[in-house]
């Protein structure tokens, strides 16, 4: 094909990519803000990392760059305050660049109160890493809890007395999950995984349910 043929079907076919992202974006942002409103939630299009706490202390918030919070939703039910967003950042540079973007849940209450602890799905450079001292808190009681993920921490006795067979069976029946805690702050999310609109509130019920649980404990702590 003639080469003057091909660059503006090249130019055409880039200007069709960038506006169906484009209208995918609007039509995510109003979903969501309708959902906001039915759910008793406020809606922010864009937020700072200033509006959630104190959740830049967590792992999440400390790598890449080009950091985005898009799609707020908040609420203050009784007795803990909820996030839920999309958090994205940048990782690379140039043509090794690459955007994650992943929804979060984020919960703050009094009744948490936590020892700092990382808890992800484990993958086979995690299994070399333990090889040269890579930390993994394991029980032995529940292997496939300790195949399945990576749970790490400075507290060691505090986290291994926090995760209890009630919570621990709760993520053997999940997939993919990471959960990051610390003092009142409690984060979920998938990595480089957004949640659809029309399944929010059933992924909030059930990380509410999960934040519930780690309550629950930090009554015995």
């Amino acid at each position: 094909m003639d080469l003057m043929i091909l660059i503006p079907v090249g130019l055409a076919f880039i200007a069709l990519v960038v506006y169906l992202i484009i209208r995918g974006e609007k039509k995510r942002r109003e979903a969501l803000r309708e959902k906001a409103q039915t759910l008793g939630f406020t809606y922010t299009q864009k937020a700072g990392l200033n509006e959630i706490g104190k959740a830049e202390e967590f792992h999440l918030f400390n790598i890449g760059q080009r950091k985005r919070i898009r799609n707020l939703l908040e609420r203050d039910d009784t007795g803990m305050q909820t996030w839920l967003y999309d958090y994205q950042y940048t990782t690379g540079g140039g043509q090794h660049s690459h955007t994650h973007v992943q929804t979060v849940f984020q919960f703050e209450s009094a009744h948490l109160k936590l020892p700092a602890f990382i808890l992800r799905p484990e993958n086979v450079f995690h299994k070399i890493g333990q090889s040269f001292g890579y930390k993994d808190i394991d029980f032995e009681p529940f292997p496939e809890f300790s195949r399945r993920y990576l749970l790490r921490g400075e507290d060691e006795a505090a986290i291994r007395k926090l995760f209890n067979q009630e919570l621990i069976a709760w993520f053997e029946a999940e997939k993919a999950l990471i959960v990051e805690g610390k003092g009142p702050l409690l984060i979920c999310y998938r990595s480089s995984k957004r949640v659809r609109p029309d399944d929010l509130w059933t992924m909030y019920e059930s990380m509410q349910a999960l934040c519930k649980m780690f309550m629950r404990r930090c009554e015995y702590m």
